[in-house]
């Protein structure tokens, strides 16, 4: 592996560990809300935060040993997560706009790293996950723009 890749492993090992902190937000929040469509919206972003993970894990492991499971984006984006599950009594739709917040953070960092000199191996899976995280993204907020339309 170039010494690209170990230069960088820290940047892919945040995002791992954002969506790791994803992963376990979204696998509690999905029994938190009363709408059944957000339950099934917080599921499929779990699954593809699972997914996205996975896909990142050979480029770590091939500089380092043992598999990323932490779970800070560094800390601030698992602050986000944990502060965006206290807000739960708050709307629905409170609830969904920061977490359209929290997505975009994510996508900014993924650029940073998509940026930075990768073996090509790396830079299809880190555009891969850009793509799956764009995606679940853009369903957040589609929601949200939906609820904000009801709510007017």
């Amino acid at each position: 592996m170039t010494t690209d890749i170990k230069n960088n492993v820290k940047e892919f090992e945040n995002i791992v560990k954002a969506m790791n902190s994803g992963i376990e937000f979204y696998d509690k929040a999905k029994s938190k809300v009363d709408d059944k469509r957000i339950s099934q919206i917080f599921e499929a972003t779990s699954q593809s935060h699972k997914a996205s993970a996975a896909r990142l894990q050979p480029h770590i492991l091939a500089v380092e040993e043992g598999v990323e499971t932490g779970s800070s984006f560094a800390v601030e984006v698992r602050k986000l997560y944990t502060a965006t599950l206290a807000a739960v009594s708050n709307t629905e739709l409170t609830y969904v706009k920061q977490l359209e917040e929290i997505e975009d953070k994510l996508l900014e960092e993924i650029d940073e790293v998509m940026n930075l000199k990768l073996p090509p191996e790396a830079h299809k899976a880190l555009m891969q996950v850009r793509i799956d995280t764009q995606r679940t993204h853009d369903r957040l907020k589609a929601l949200q723009n939906e609820q904000e339309a009801e709510h007017s």
